[in-house]
């Protein structure tokens, strides 16, 4: 079962050359299931599993298996809603839960449009402002607090499905070349027990041309797919 943004829905490739079709064909033993969605993030992806859990798992067979959710950088920001992702996508201020912390509890809001003190249409403002595009100043500022904001989305989400589905073995997998928040956010993930396929080491530059460095807009190549579905593939039959 494969959970993502738009990089495992498949943005840009065919159907049967994303990666967890592919993963298929490297495991031809095993039933595959891509609950990609463009645009996605851990937060809606934690939201769905809240409010329609059995429904969003009913389609899973009654198998041993495994969940691999595909982690990005710009999933951070996502999480936090930061100025860069709220002008780049001006929607998600009303189409995004908002989740945060409350006394080390994870507490939610339907949308970020709820905060009390509307801080995100003020981010959303500061990051159109000249100032902040001369210095490339995003707000939020990323700090450890978020970083252990997004574990706990994370590790609900985990939880959620192993409420339901206890057979079911969780697995974060960090994007190749993806690593500027990976030590801040791994350590608090190895606090909430996540086991983590780590590709970030794992430089896609020859494979994705001159897109070295994956962003919202940029998606991976047929290659791209390959390469990490085998990567996935190999990792996933030796825990099995």
């Amino acid at each position: 079962m494969f959970l993502g943004c738009s990089f495992t829905f498949g943005e840009g490739v065919q159907d049967k050359e994303t990666f967890p079709a592919k993963v298929a064909e490297y495991l031809p033993y095993s039933q595959t299931y891509n609950f990609g969605i463009q645009g996605s993030s851990p937060a809606r992806i934690l939201k769905q599993l809240l409010t329609q859990k059995e429904k969003y798992l009913a389609a899973i067979d009654h198998h041993p298996g495994a969940v691999v959710l595909t982690f990005i950088d710009d999933h951070v920001r996502r999480i936090v809603g930061s100025s860069q992702r709220l002008i780049q996508h001006p929607s998600i201020l009303s189409s995004d839960p908002r989740f945060f912390l409350e006394d080390g509890k994870l507490n939610y809001q339907s949308s970020f449009a709820e905060d009390s003190i509307d801080r995100f249409r003020f981010y959303r403002f500061f990051g159109t402002t000249h100032f902040a595009q001369a210095f490339n100043l995003e707000v939020p500022f990323i700090a450890d607090d978020h970083l252990l904001l997004v574990s706990k989305v994370i590790s609900e989400i985990r939880n959620e499905i192993q409420k339901h589905r206890p057979d079911l073995k969780f697995y974060l997998a960090y994007y190749p070349s993806e690593r500027f928040y990976r030590n801040g956010l791994f350590s608090h993930l190895r606090q909430e027990n996540i086991d983590i396929l780590d590709y970030s080491d794992v430089f896609l530059r020859n494979v994705l041309g001159n897109q070295s460095d994956l962003g919202t807009d940029r998606h991976p190549s047929q290659l791209a797919h390959d390469l990490y579905a085998y990567l996935i593939a190999r990792d996933l039959e030796e825990r099995f």
